[in-house]
């Protein structure tokens, strides 16, 4: 059974069930190791999690940006560079637009039911944007925790309505057996009619896990950590890679210690230093470069299903009285 639109825009990265099987994000930074807010504890990797930008896991800017001098009391670094198979994989922009779609079919269908049906905005959900920057402050105060404007998101209207009128939770999510309420409805048009698009694009993830898989058991992924474990141990510090620290602090508990602000930001400059992001997505986009140029035939064919896809969502949208 769908879930209403807070629920719904945890998975607005195009339900990352099209690359289900293990968990490759379906984005333009598909090459990027780094997450500011630290991963949950149930959350797998299988790329180095990184702690340098403020973009969540799955979220991706259309370009690259600029690294900020720590100086200023932002710490950033040099972007991951974009990924070779950006044009067959969904942007955020797209995501943006597809969560709209599933946000304005759900309340056109309730609307036909007699309810009224409120959704916070994509931006609410992603109010910092995908590449937001760390301060100095937000790592002193925060150490390797979620930053506050990533925390848990409240439940939305139709999530609190939904709790004391079961004729609206009915009307809105149907029921398990027979999920056809109008969330479900809307959903279905907006996400899962991908045709063969989400076969594909989890070829192409899976091909990227790999990639990065292959470049954490290489020489060139030691050399990049044994820089940044000798600027961590100039600083005091004594860390072999970037989720070590990580691994030891997010999850702890209790008030921020003065040993985790430290080490965060000692972690940050030192990822800066390395350009450690930019490094790390550059190894392993050369491997996925391998992998296209053996593969270009499934590569043409995501592009077409992709087009297919958007183009459905168009007419959907269309149909809803929205610009295509």
């Amino acid at each position: 059974m769908h879930s209403s639109a807070t629920q719904a825009a945890k998975v607005v990265a195009f339900l990352v069930a099209v690359t289900a099987c293990t968990n490759p994000s379906p984005t333009d930074t598909d090459y990027s190791p780094s997450s500011n807010a630290p991963m949950a504890q149930s959350q797998e990797r299988t790329e180095p999690p990184s702690t340098s930008t403020g973009q969540p896991t799955g979220q991706e800017d259309d370009t690259a940006a600029d690294a900020v001098d720590p100086s200023n009391g932002v710490i950033a670094q040099p972007a991951a560079p974009p990924s070779i198979l950006q044009t067959v994989r969904l942007s955020n922009d797209d995501r943006a637009l597809i969560y709209e779609t599933a946000q304005v079919g759900t309340a056109a269908c309730m609307s036909d039911l007699g309810y009224d049906y409120e959704w916070p905005s994509y931006e609410e959900l992603n109010p910092d944007g995908p590449n937001m920057a760390v301060t100095e402050s937000d790592a002193r105060q925060y150490g390797y925790r979620l930053l506050p404007s990533w925390a848990e998101t409240p439940l939305s209207p139709a999530d609190l309505r939904s709790q004391s009128d079961e004729s609206y939770r009915r009307a809105l999510t149907g029921e398990p057996e027979q999920p056809d309420g109008c969330n479900g409805i809307a959903h279905t048009r907006a996400y899962d009619d991908q045709g063969t698009y989400a076969e594909l694009d989890q070829l192409i993830g899976q091909a990227i896990v790999d990639a990065r898989v292959e470049v954490d058991l290489s020489d060139e992924y030691t050399a990049l950590n044994q820089e940044w474990s000798a600027c961590m141990a100039d600083r005091g510090f004594v860390y072999n890679s970037p989720p070590e620290p990580l691994s030891r602090f997010v999850g702890g508990g209790g008030s921020v210690t003065p040993e985790e602000s430290d080490t965060r930001i000692a972690d940050l400059r030192c990822q800066y230093d390395a350009a450690y992001e930019r490094t790390y997505g550059e190894l392993v986009n050369a491997r996925v470069a391998v992998w296209a140029e053996s593969n270009q035939a499934t590569i043409d064919q995501a592009a077409t299903a992709r087009a297919e896809y958007l183009n459905g969502l168009a007419q959907y949208r269309t149909e809803l009285g929205l610009v295509p």
